[in-house]
C-alpha cells in the first residue's frame, strides 16, 4: 500500500471531476436516507418498539458499521490474496 504526500495531490481538480468522484456515494447515501426515515416508524408501530429503542438500534448499528468498516479494509489490504479471498469467504453468507 503505498501512501500519498499532500505535495502529490492535484490542488485544482475541475469540479465535473471532483463531481463524477463523488456521484457514487451520493447516490449510495440517497438510498440509505428514506430507510432511517421509515424504519423507526415501522420498528415503532409493526415491532411495538418505542422510537427511542429503535433510534438506539439504529445507532448500533451505525457503531459496529464504523468499527467494522476500517477493520475489514485493514484485514483486505494484509491479505495475501487481498479482497478476493474475502470476497470468496463471504459468498456463502449471501442471501438468496
Amino acid at each position: 500500500m503505498s501512501t500519498m504526500s499532500r505535495s502529490t495531490i492535484p490542488e485544482n481538480l475541475p469540479r465535473w471531476r471532483l463531481l463524477a468522484y463523488a456521484l457514487p456515494g451520493m447516490l449510495l447515501a440517497s438510498l440509505g436516507l428514506p430507510v432511517m426515515v421509515l424504519l423507526p416508524t415501522a420498528y415503532a408501530e409493526d415491532f411495538g418498539l418505542g422510537l427511542a429503542r429503535a433510534a438506539v438500534a439504529l445507532l448500533a448499528a451505525r457503531l459496529v458499521d464504523v468499527a467494522a468498516d476500517p477493520l475489514i479494509g485493514w484485514c483486505c489490504d494484509r491479505s495475501p490474496g487481498g479482497r478476493k479471498i474475502w470476497f470468496a469467504a463471504g459468498l456463502p453468507l449471501w442471501p438468496r
